[in-house]
């Protein structure tokens, strides 16, 4: 079988990382851009496409060369005219040859180990940023609770890496708009006291219900709930008529 020397065996290592780590760093990125503006990604896979073509074909390239040919080993005396014989000049020691099956299989553990470590890293990251993130439901049902008017349903709760998310359905059966904001406003109490307060940056929810109104949103909140029945409630209802908490009780928290 072919061999390749331990130098290309290093450009081939080299070249198949930077190859996966563009690969991983573009797909996740078509995939981000696809959510908000779905032909975006059709656009970003042409030069991405050509990346990985070239870096396929470059690694390909280097496994392809033969090695050099090596000079017949000797020593001793040679005739080289004149009726002398001088010390034949030393012969370079061969170069070590590395099995290309050898070279597919460190390569298949770099680009594969390698690309799901990348891939990892990245969607932890992301998902931290931006809240993003999916996870075990501890809560599917209907529990509600009312101010005045309006009406909050707890329907599902979810513990994802870093947050709990709760999913909501505001209904304002009022003539006056209200708003639910959600910092310094939110919170989920647990069945042992433990406190999380959403983050408004990477929830997703609209603070304004107009009258006749009916919305929903995911709202994620810093930290894990544990078990037990929760408390889920907005502190205030600003609006005419508002300013009460809205607040809805005996959420069933299972177990992860």
């Amino acid at each position: 079988m072919r061999g390749s020397t331990a130098g290309q065996v290093g450009k081939v290592v080299l070249i198949a990382v930077a190859v996966e780590t563009v690969a991983v760093f573009v797909t996740v990125l078509a995939n981000l851009l696809a959510k908000s503006a779905p032909a975006a990604w059709q656009i970003l896979l042409v030069p991405a496409a050509g990346v990985l073509i070239a870096g396929i074909k470059a690694g390909v390239d280097a496994l392809a060369k033969r090695p050099d040919e090596q000079q017949p080993s000797g020593g001793g005396y040679g005739d080289y005219g004149g009726g002398g014989y001088r010390p034949r000049p030393p012969v370079p020691a061969p170069k070590r040859v590395v099995p290309v099956a050898a070279v597919l299989a460190g390569l298949l553990l770099v680009c594969g180990g390698g690309g799901l470590a990348a891939t990892a890293g990245v969607q932890y990251v992301y998902g931290w940023a931006t809240g993003h993130e999916s996870g075990p439901v501890v809560f599917q049902g209907q529990v509600s609770g009312k101010a005045g008017a309006v009406t909050m349903t707890v329907t599902q709760m979810m513990i994802t890496t870093h947050f709990t998310r709760v999913d909501v359905t505001v209904q304002n059966a009022g003539s006056e708009p209200v708003t639910l904001p959600l910092f310094n406003n939110c919170q989920l109490v647990a069945a042992d006291g433990t406190t999380l307060e959403a983050d408004a940056f990477r929830s997703r929810w609209a603070e304004n219900v107009a009258p006749g109104g009916r919305q929903s949103g995911e709202i994620n909140l810093s930290g894990k709930a544990p078990p037990g029945n929760a408390t889920f409630s907005f502190t205030t209802v600003f609006g005419p008529g508002g300013g009460h908490a809205l607040v809805v009780k005996g959420i069933p928290v299972g177990t992860l």
